[in-house]
């Protein structure tokens, strides 16, 4: 009864005052709506991050692709630099995005290869720049070129047409020196051939009871001969020659010294004497 009396007794614009929510009560519905932007923001930001993680992904595997599909348009940017780090022109090499990631067994055999080449000496000329911890050895393309070529490396085409516009049908040094070599045992073999055949019909002219697969020589006296008799023939070793010799039929009795009197000169004395 007491507490109905005091309400009875109170003003009216408390009774009214007490009624309306607090300042408390007011604020809390912009909090909550502060607070759900937020989440929502954070949502967003966490979708946009996913969304960069998977495009760099994407990215990424795209780079990683051997061979890289947009090759060409990519050397055509990298030619116009001064220099490429070691990775990136093993990649290019490779005909790979110079920022490719993929450490195959082919990267890792050209890397050995540039890993032998450079340093003093070396047939590969690099720089090196950045600080001692981070230090990164530099290469001129137009040298990576010349020394892919060198070592019989294939050079994609792409790049190859870059430093050579009409580079394609250049032949590398390695090539040349393979096909001279091939060319000069074909003279040599050509010019053994006519020699052994020379042998046989002086020996018979002169009843020498001689045959092919058993001269009375050495090995050393039928090099000396022979080159006396064909000087314009690239010279080999004694050593090369006679290994070449048992495919033509050729064969030397055993037991003889080239301190002994080399039988094989007085056969052909009328066309090598002084020589």
């Amino acid at each position: 009864m007491s507490n109905d009396k005091n309400i009875t007794n109170m003003p009216y614009a408390k009774l009214i005052k007490k009624d309306e929510p607090s300042k408390e009560q007011q604020d809390r519905p912009s909090q909550e709506k502060d607070v759900g932007i937020q989440i929502a923001e954070k949502l967003i930001e966490g979708i946009d991050e996913i969304r960069k993680y998977n495009k760099e992904c994407r990215r990424s595997q795209r780079l990683d692709e051997s061979p890289y599909p947009f090759y060409e348009k990519h050397i055509t940017e990298y030619a116009n630099y001064d220099t490429w780090a070691i990775e990136e022109a093993i990649n290019l090499l490779l005909y790979r995005h110079a920022n490719c990631h993929l450490l195959d067994e082919n990267h890792t055999t050209l890397k050995k290869i540039i890993d032998r080449s450079v340093g003093p000496g070396g047939t590969l000329q690099t720089h090196e720049t950045g600080s001692f911890l981070n230090k990164k050895r530099l290469v001129k393309p137009s040298n990576l070129i010349h020394w892919a070529q060198q070592k019989g490396i294939k050079i994609p085409n792409p790049l190859l047409r870059e430093f050579h516009p009409s580079g394609l049908t250049i032949e590398s040094p390695t090539t040349k020196a393979t096909q001279k070599r091939i060319r000069d045992k074909q003279e040599r073999h050509h010019a053994l051939r006519e020699f052994i055949h020379d042998i046989e019909g002086r020996t018979k002219q002169l009843n020498r009871n001689w045959s092919i697969d058993n001269l009375p020589v050495t090995k050393n006296q039928f090099h000396e001969v022979f080159y006396k008799r064909y000087p314009r023939v690239k010279k080999v070793a004694a050593v090369t020659l006679s290994d070449e010799l048992p495919k033509l039929g050729v064969r030397f009795s055993p037991g003889r010294r080239s301190k002994n009197f080399n039988q094989l000169e007085s056969l052909f004395c009328d066309e090598i004497k002084g020589k």
